[in-house]
């Protein structure tokens, strides 16, 4: 049965690019280098899967990785190539890719994982990076919680500069797990343009997604608390959880 396509995030990717990933990638880094660079010999083969519009990318290419990113979103992809011109970059459902050459290790951040929206498409995932890994390859990602869904996803927020307006508004449908957040996009190019956009995430449980790692074929699955373990500061890690699976 083929799958439902993913969301389309393309009217999102110029906001993305501005104002979100450079400053949760400059808070990830660091416990990305603990939990997994650190164990990796230089010019490992790294897959960034579901790597949005590049940046995180770029630095793991600047520690002397082979690095690739893989993404569904064209216009995602397009400011990834922008920001890493000498990096490749693959345009994949994350629930149906394949690729020949294995890799070391396989990371997904910036709760990535949350837009797949059913138990059933994140097992799907889990077995994929599982077939692109080598034998004792390591895959980190990290999930917003239940909590996070709760407290954040019912707030409304904008962000206001000379030639861009962006509002979201959120909802959580907690028995569903559902949250939905309600985008409002404005830009100065030649006049005002506006754009609209839904985004979708789904609250996956840790049990949940412990299981289908184990389903999938990983052995080990190591579990932190992106701040109280990690330290990552509480208005980015609060409610998060990183997983290492091999």
């Amino acid at each position: 049965m083929p799958l439902e396509p993913f969301q389309d995030y393309s009217p999102f990717a110029w906001f993305y690019n501005r104002h979100w990933a450079r400053e949760y990638h400059r808070h990830a880094l660091p416990l990305i280098d603990m939990l997994l660079l650190q164990r990796l010999p230089r010019r490992s083969r790294i897959l960034d899967l579901c790597c949005g519009t590049g940046q995180f990318t770029a630095c793991l290419a600047g520690r002397d990785f082979d690095v690739i990113g893989l993404d569904s979103s064209w216009e995602m992809l397009r400011f990834a190539r922008q920001n890493a011109p000498t990096l490749s970059f693959l345009a994949a459902d994350a629930r149906r890719f394949a690729l020949r050459r294995p890799f070391d290790a396989v990371v997904s951040i910036f709760d990535s994982l949350n837009h797949i929206l059913t138990r059933e498409d994140l097992a799907q995932v889990f077995r994929n990076v599982r077939d692109v890994l080598r034998s004792g390859g390591l895959f980190v990602f990290d999930l917003n919680r239940h909590e996070a869904f709760e407290l954040f996803w019912r707030q409304t927020h904008a962000i206001v500069e000379d030639d861009n307006i962006c509002i979201t508004r959120g909802s959580y449908a907690s028995r569903e797990g559902i949250a939905r957040c309600d985008i409002t996009m404005l830009r100065l190019l030649d006049g005002w343009r506006r754009a609209d956009a839904v985004i979708y995430q789904k609250c996956h449980p840790i049990e949940h997604v412990r299981c289908e790692l184990d389903r999938a074929g990983f052995d080990k699955t190591q579990i932190y608390d992106a701040h109280h373990d990690l330290g990552m500061p509480e208005e980015m890690g609060w409610a998060r959880t990183f997983f290492v699976a091999s």
